[in-house]
C-alpha cells in the first residue's frame, strides 16, 4: 500500500511525505486490541484519552469493544473477559463476564461488552480477555489486555471520614491558603488517585477533611514516622519555592519544582543563561528515576527553556523520560529568534556552531 501525507496550514502546503507499507495476509482465528468506548447522548462512541484510561467520578460502568476475526461458522464461539489487578496480581471476583458468539459467515464479529465498577478498589488493573472457540487448543486462544487505573471515590471518602486527626497536624498544616499551599505542593508526589483528589479541593472543601487527608497521606507512606516526614517535606518545599518560584507562581508550580519534588536532584546540571543565538536553557540529567508514581527508567534528561529571558519561569521543553514532554525539535526551539523552518523532518541535528553557542554541543546530551 501507498501513502502520502501532505502537510500544511490552511491551503499553504509546505511538507509532502511519501512511503509504503506491506499488509500481510492473516490467517487463522483472531483478537483485534481492545479499545474503550464512552457515551455520548444516546451512543457509545470511542473513549478520547491521554495515554492510560483513568475511571474516576466520570462513570462508574466501562465500555470495551474488539473484533474478532476470521470465527468459524460451524463452531461454538464464546468471549470471556475478567478484571486482573496489577497491584495484588489476582483477578478480581466478580468483575468480568461471558457472551456467546453467534456463528456467521461475516469475517468480521463485533464484540462489545460493559461492566460496572461501582465497588472495585482504587488499584491498578487489566481487563483481560479471551476468544475460546470449540475445538480449537486452548494454547492458541486468542487473547488481549488493557491497563486502566481506578480511583474509587466512595473509598477515598471512608478513608478521609473515618481518619481521626492528630492535632499536631493541624499545627503544622495551619489553615486556609496556608494549609491549601501545603497540600497542593504534595501533587508532584502522589499516585494519580491522590493527585484526583487534589485536584477536587476546591473552597467549598472544609480544612478538617483536608487535615485528615494529608494525614493520612504520610501515614500511608511512613507509619511510624509520617508527621517527621511531612516536616523535612515542608523544608524541601521552601526550598523549591526559593530557587524556582515567580511573583506569582509557587515553587512545586513551576517544571523545574515539579521536576525536583517528584524525582529529587538531578545527578548532573548543564545550564546555559547566555547564548549567542538562543533562550536562556538548563539540561537536567538523572542516571536513575526511581519514584512511586513513576515507571523506573535509566539516564533521562529534561530540558527547560526561559522564554521570556528574564526571571526565572523555564518552562518544560523536551524529556526522554516516559510520561513527560517529548520535542525532538528541541534545539530549534531554543533558537526560534534566529533558526526558522517549516521541515517538519528538520530537528535541528544537522545544524552549525555559532560562536559562544553550545545547543549543538552540550556536555550533557552531546558529549562535549
Amino acid at each position: 500500500m501507498y501513502l502520502t501525507v501532505y502537510y500544511g496550514l490552511g491551503d499553504d502546503l509546505t511538507d509532502t511525505l511519501h512511503g509504503t507499507f506491506y499488509l500481510a495476509p492473516q490467517q487463522g482465528v483472531q483478537l483485534a486490541p481492545l479499545a474503550w468506548k464512552e457515551v455520548q447522548g444516546k451512543r457509545l462512541v470511542p473513549r478520547a484519552q491521554f495515554g492510560q484510561a483513568v475511571y474516576a467520578h466520570d462513570t462508574d460502568k466501562v465500555h470495551f469493544y474488539t473484533h474478532g476475526y476470521r470465527l468459524p461458522p460451524s463452531k461454538k464461539s464464546f468471549f470471556r473477559y475478567e478484571v486482573y489487578s496489577l497491584d495484588s496480581d489476582r483477578p478480581m471476583e466478580g468483575f468480568g463476564g461471558v457472551q456467546r458468539l453467534a456463528p456467521n459467515d461475516d469475517p468480521v464479529t463485533a464484540i462489545q461488552g460493559s461492566l460496572w465498577i461501582t465497588d472495585l478498589p482504587t488499584g491498578q488493573y487489566e481487563l483481560r480477555c479471551t476468544l475460546h472457540v470449540q475445538d480449537m487448543d486452548e494454547a492458541y486462544y486468542p487473547q488481549e489486555r488493557l491497563a486502566f487505573y481506578r480511583v474509587n471515590p466512595r473509598e477515598l471518602a471512608r478513608w478521609n471520614e473515618h481518619t481521626p486527626i492528630d492535632p499536631r497536624w493541624t499545627g503544622q498544616l495551619g489553615t486556609g491558603d496556608s494549609l491549601r499551599h501545603w497540600i497542593n505542593g504534595f501533587y508532584p508526589i502522589a499516585s494519580i488517585a491522590e493527585r484526583q483528589q487534589i485536584e477536587r479541593m476546591g473552597p467549598g472543601m472544609s480544612d478538617t477533611a483536608i487535615w485528615r487527608f494529608a494525614q493520612r497521606f504520610w501515614e500511608v507512606r511512613y507509619p511510624t514516622e509520617a508527621l517527621p516526614q511531612f516536616i523535612a517535606y515542608k523544608a524541601l518545599l521552601r526550598q523549591v519555592d526559593r530557587e524556582y518560584s515567580s511573583r506569582s507562581v509557587p515553587g512545586y508550580a513551576t517544571d523545574r519544582g515539579r521536576i525536583f519534588l517528584q524525582y529529587g536532584a538531578p545527578t548532573l546540571t548543564e545550564k546555559r543563561p547566555f547564548e549567542t543565538d538562543g533562550y536562556p536553557y538548563e539540561i537536567w540529567q538523572y542516571n536513575t528515576l526511581d519514584v512511586p508514581n513513576a515507571p523506573y527508567q535509566i539516564n533521562k534528561i529534561f530540558i527547560f527553556v526561559n522564554y521570556a529571558v528574564a526571571g526565572r519561569n523555564y518552562e518544560l521543553l523536551h524529556s526522554d523520560a516516559i510520561g513527560e514532554v517529548y520535542n525532538s525539535r528541541w534545539k530549534i526551539a531554543l533558537q526560534k529568534r534566529s533558526y526558522n523552518t517549516e521541515d517538519i523532518d528538520d530537528t535541528g541535528q544537522t545544524g552549525y556552531d555559532k560562536f559562544g553557542s553550545r545547543i549543538y554541543n552540550n556536555i550533557i546530551p552531546g558529549g562535549g
